[in-house]
């Protein structure tokens, strides 16, 4: 059986892959397979899991899903990442940084900018 993540806003169906990230067309709901996890923008209620069959799949666990994390705990991972990169061995800082690198890094960076800014102060796009 192979887990399916369908948004309930969009109907996009995402498939659970190790190591990959997936956002479904509204932006709502994203597939985070490196670090095993759903991200909801606005409410955990709005995706459901299905198996291959579109049969739901009714978790007997408990997940704690948190829409966004706040300022200080997006500082702790900003942090955490930097510490990580510092104690590489020197062999390890002379190689490339992977897409996913990047994309995690500016991640944080985004919602970091995010937090501080309300949005009416944010320019418009």
């Amino acid at each position: 059986m192979v887990g399916i993540i369908k948004c309930k806003l969009c109907d996009s169906e995402m498939l659970q892959k190790e190591g990959d990230v997936i956002t479904c067309k509204c932006g709502e709901v994203t597939l985070d397979g490196i670090n095993k996890r759903i991200i909801c923008q606005k409410r955990a209620s709005n995706y459901i899991e299905v198996d291959d069959e579109g049969h739901k799949i009714v978790s007997d666990v408990d997940i704690d899903v948190k829409t966004k994390p706040d300022r200080q705990e997006l500082l702790d991972m900003l942090s955490n990442m930097i510490n990580s990169i510092d104690k590489l061995p020197p062999q390890a800082m002379g190689t490339y940084v992977t897409h996913y690198d990047l994309f995690s890094a500016l991640m944080i960076v985004s919602e970091l900018f995010r937090s501080i800014f309300d949005p009416v102060d944010l320019p418009e796009a």
